[in-house]
Parts: C-alpha cells; sequence; structure tokens
C-alpha cells in the first residue's frame, strides 16, 4: 500500500490536489485555482471539492496504518460532503480523525481486527472560510 503523502492518484493529480503535508492526526492538501476545474458560473466545480477532500482523507488513514507492522487493506465505505460556500482561489483542505483519534481503533487493528476509521475533511478558501466539509468512513482490514 502507497501513501497519499507519495502515491497521489492520476485523478487527483489532474484536479490539482497537491500534498502540503502529512502525518497520522493531520493531511493538508492544496487545490490552485485551475479554469478547467470550475463549473459554468465560474466557481470551483463540487467534484474538485469532493477530490480535494478524499485525498486529505486518504492519506490521512494511509499514514495512520502505515505505522502498524500489519499489512492493512483499506476501502472507502462512505462520504458525505455539505458544501458551504463558492470555492475561489487557492482552497486549502485539512483532513484529522473524528472523534479526537484513533487509538482504540488501531488497537483493534493491530489485534486482527476489522475496524472503521472516520475522518472530517473541512475545504477553507484563503481567508478561512469553510467552503465545504466531508466526512469519510474507511473499513481498514488486516490483509489476507
Amino acid at each position: 500500500m502507497g501513501t497519499g503523502a507519495t502515491d497521489m492518484e492520476p485523478f487527483l493529480a489532474s484536479a490539482g490536489v497537491r500534498m502540503a503535508d502529512c502525518d497520522s492526526g493531520r493531511a493538508v492538501v492544496l487545490q490552485p485555482p485551475v479554469p478547467e476545474l470550475e463549473n459554468h458560473v465560474g466557481v470551483r466545480h463540487a467534484s474538485a471539492l469532493h477530490a480535494a477532500g478524499y485525498a486529505a482523507g486518504q492519506a490521512l488513514v494511509e499514514a495512520a496504518v502505515a505505522e502498524l507492522e500489519e499489512d492493512v487493506e483499506l476501502r472507502l465505505q462512505g462520504s458525505e460532503i455539505a458544501y458551504k460556500a463558492m470555492g475561489l482561489g487557492e482552497l486549502e483542505t485539512v483532513a484529522e480523525p473524528a472523534g479526537g483519534g484513533w487509538e482504540g481503533e488501531l488497537e483493534q487493528l493491530r489485534a486482527g481486527s476489522s475496524v472503521e476509521l472516520t475522518c472530517t475533511a473541512a475545504t477553507t478558501n484563503a481567508e478561512g472560510k469553510a467552503v465545504a466539509e466531508l466526512t469519510l468512513t474507511w473499513l481498514a482490514a488486516p490483509a489476507g
């Protein structure tokens, strides 16, 4: 399994998503203004906002399970997005574990149980205004 910080999926790269920072507690991606990502009224297309949140969440979860010695399979179980404002200019998306952390879930994973890891990915504009909030739930299971 790759890490989100180094193995950006081709679609995410085409959506202008760049990894800025990533560890097991926080992942940050940036998305510059790109005319091809704008919708018919000149603002960031909803799919581009979702892509940035997905990239940040994926990187966060991959970083968290990379700290385990066990091989882990990840599968996205679901996502929900709330659009708050128009996405204009460079956007920053920060993903963090939901509920304050995944220590208990990672212990269960180490013990051989499958767990759900939920994170939130908040996208803001240059002024810090909320643009979108994405909640992602990943199934993490021991490989094999």
